[in-house]
């Protein structure tokens, strides 16, 4: 079983890395880490965005084999597309 927990990023660095709190909430990006290093699951990815993401870029969700890990609230405008359009509209993204 999967545990489904908070890490929540700070409105201060919110504001660094995303859009805002307007999204629209049709679609989560949520980031599958796919990095089999250890150490390097849902928790440090999620540590990671909340000590200042040194990219200007985010995403709502991380998840490994163990766990899955909110980094912001489903209100934020996350910068995970790469483009305004996909980061407004997640058009091109495999977003749930």
């Amino acid at each position: 079983m999967v545990q489904i927990r908070q890490h929540l990023v700070s409105a201060a660095v919110s504001i660094k890395v995303t859009g805002g709190r307007k999204n629209a909430r049709r679609k989560v990006c949520i980031h599958e880490t796919d990095n089999s290093k250890n150490g390097s699951g849902a928790d440090n990815h999620a540590r990671l965005q909340a000590n200042g993401n040194s990219r200007q870029a985010s995403w709502h969700w991380s998840v490994d084999d163990k766990e899955a890990v909110q980094s912001f609230t489903h209100d934020w405008q996350c910068w995970a597309a790469g483009s305004t359009q996909g980061n407004n509209k997640r058009s091109k993204l495999k977003c749930v």
